[in-house]
């Protein structure tokens, strides 16, 4: 098994029930693809360190999964790239399996 953490960053004009629909259908399409999430962590609305399609701020999520299919990567990729309220996205391979009960702190 081989897990991995993602970094992305949200529209954030999202807010309410058309956030959580969002990060439902990544959550969704994730699954969809052959993986697995293991933890979704909401840091909130930050300020970007650039603008990014002409917006100064986004809502920031990181989430953990796990995936055995090596293809997986490049479809999930691709999908967040369309994806037009998907500001940015970082994937990194993790070495081993995430600390789940780890919370991040994180500071504007």
């Amino acid at each position: 098994m081989r897990y991995y953490e993602n970094l992305f960053i949200l529209e954030p004009r999202l807010e309410g029930d058309r956030f959580t629909a969002l990060l439902d259908s990544i959550k969704k399409e994730l699954v969809n693809l052959g993986g697995t999430v293991l933890k979704v962590d909401e840091w909130g609305k930050k300020r970007l360190s650039y603008p990014i399609n002409h917006q100064k701020y986004g809502n920031y999520i990181l989430m953990n999964f796990e995936t055995e299919d090596s293809d997986f990567l490049k479809e999930y990729k691709e999908w967040m790239k369309i994806n037009e309220d998907v500001l940015a996205n970082m994937i990194v391979r993790l070495d081993g399996k995430p600390n789940l009960d780890e919370k991040f702190d994180v500071e504007d």
